[in-house]
């Protein structure tokens, strides 16, 4: 299996349909699953925080390592949901960060979905997306 040069970062998922001479299986389909990385690897690739009480210091962190040649820099992050907060530390300038993100205790009782956006100085991975997802419920409903 050969991918293009340009194909997009993340899963691939797809299948290759092989045509035979076999009268039984005149056709086969094989299933084709992969990740395309780039210079930027982030681990875990999403966040799930799972049931979360308000209130409850919730937090995931995530490692974002570079495999460029040159250093690479987090300018800054976005998040999609007022649910989650992103906070970002340097490990090792240019090469390694780690990203917390964590449940906003503000946030009204409900579904958790969205995504945080890292935006890097890198010349072609200039946003990173985690997807994050989870259930943000009412302490006194939680002991129901």
């Amino acid at each position: 299996v050969t991918l293009k040069k340009d194909a997009p970062l993340g899963r691939v998922s797809t299948e290759i349909n092989v045509t035979t001479t076999s009268q039984k299986r005149p056709s086969l389909s094989i299933p084709v699953f992969g990740q395309i990385e780039g210079d930027l690897v982030v681990t875990p690739s999403q966040v799930s925080f799972g049931v979360v009480r308000k209130g409850d210091n919730k937090t995931n962190d995530l490692s974002i390592k570079s495999r460029a040649k040159n250093p690479v820099r987090l300018v800054r992050t976005q998040s999609s949901t007022p649910n989650v907060i992103a906070e970002v530390a340097t490990v090792k300038d240019g090469e390694e960060y780690r990203l917390t993100l964590k449940v906003n205790p503000e946030s009204t009782p409900g579904q958790i979905k969205g995504a945080v956006q890292v935006f890097t100085d890198h010349p072609t991975e200039k946003v990173l997306t985690i997807p994050v997802y989870g259930m943000l419920v009412d302490p006194q409903a939680a002991k129901k």
